[in-house]
């Protein structure tokens, strides 16, 4: 969920750092900048100075404080309800987002790009139940914009829906064929449908497309190496999960990947240098300390065994909420 959320901020962040208006692929909107939109709000000059200079320095906690006092002392401003909903999402605090979105709600209809940004404030805190009537109701407001059926085949997905998600992400290739993202959630469909061969080849497109984009993003790659390790065609798998590392080299998730294909391809050596990297970029995940383990065993060394299997115990438990 902290990847997914992420890569949603990400969709927003320069639009409210530029320095001028940009555009959201959202409703056809224009987003005017936060720095904009704070210099409209109804704050005292003295406040509103602080809160310009804090968001330059991207402080954001400052300029949310600013804004929470604002609005408890005017709570009917839709104004100032928005311009902190979008801060709350800026800032990781999606559960702030969404109730802040919801208040402002109640005085206003949201726009678009506000009424998506809710939904993407749902998903982040893993209510897609939620999330799905909103970006219904935009799909239903803009039905020649792939961007929402997207996410409902996300929310398809999530729920372990395939064949819907699969009907929907093909709906949204026929409408735009050079959709990355899509191509790559149509092969975790189909993969998740047990279709592996139509997952290669959907993987495979969004590996291709994802190449010719600035940044790529290591996922596309990463998925389809995981699914070629697994369907044990190693080689292939290898150069794949290289091609993610090449992307994004601190991706723990990438380098654990690649650790597990090494070893199949009995290259320890080289698969614990992967393990280690993992659980250097990656502590809270468990998996590479497992893997580690298993070949400290193998190599008749208990101690680091030992060391290696506890740490995972350990991360197990804080999973579990233990």
């Amino acid at each position: 969920r902290a990847v997914l959320l992420g890569l949603l901020v990400a969709l927003f962040c320069t639009a409210a750092f530029g320095q001028s208006v940009k555009e959201i692929p959202v409703g056809g909107e224009r987003v005017v900048p936060i720095s904009e939109q704070l210099k409209s709000l109804p704050l005292p000059a003295a406040e509103k100075e602080q809160a310009l200079k804090a968001f330059a320095s991207h402080d954001l906690i400052t300029v949310e404080k600013i804004l929470v006092r604002a609005i408890e002392a005017d709570p009917k401003s839709s104004d100032l309800l928005l311009v902190a909903a979008r801060l709350f999402f800026l800032d990781r605090n999606p559960a702030n987002a969404a109730i802040a979105f919801k208040k402002a709600e109640k005085i206003k209809p949201l726009t678009p790009p506000d009424r998506f940004t809710l939904a993407m404030a749902y998903m982040g805190i893993g209510k897609g139940d939620w999330a799905r009537p909103e970006l219904t109701r935009l799909a239903t407001e803009t039905p020649q914009s792939p961007l929402y059926p997207y996410w409902l085949a996300r929310i398809d997905y999530d729920k372990r829906n395939y064949a819907a998600a699969t009907g929907r992400l093909r709906g949204v290739l026929q409408t735009n064929p050079a959709y990355m993202k899509a191509w790559d959630n149509l092969g975790l469909s189909l993969e998740g449908d047990g279709k592996l061969d139509e997952a290669i080849t959907s993987y495979k497109e969004a590996v291709r497309l994802n190449r010719e984009q600035k940044p790529s993003s290591a996922w596309s790659p990463l998925n389809l190496g995981t699914l070629l390790t697994k369907m044990d065609r190693l080689k292939e798998g290898e150069d794949a999960l290289r091609e993610a590392v090449g992307f994004n080299s601190n991706l723990g998730e990438a380098r654990y990947r690649l650790g597990v294909n090494l070893h199949r391809q009995n290259k320890d050596d080289e698969a614990m240098a992967e393990f280690k990297l993992a659980v250097e970029f990656d502590p809270s995940a468990p998996e590479p300390l497992y893997a580690l383990g298993r070949i400290y065993r193998s190599r008749g060394d208990e101690k680091s065994a030992v060391e290696a299997f506890e740490q995972f115990k350990a991360l197990k438990k804080v999973k579990r909420g233990e």
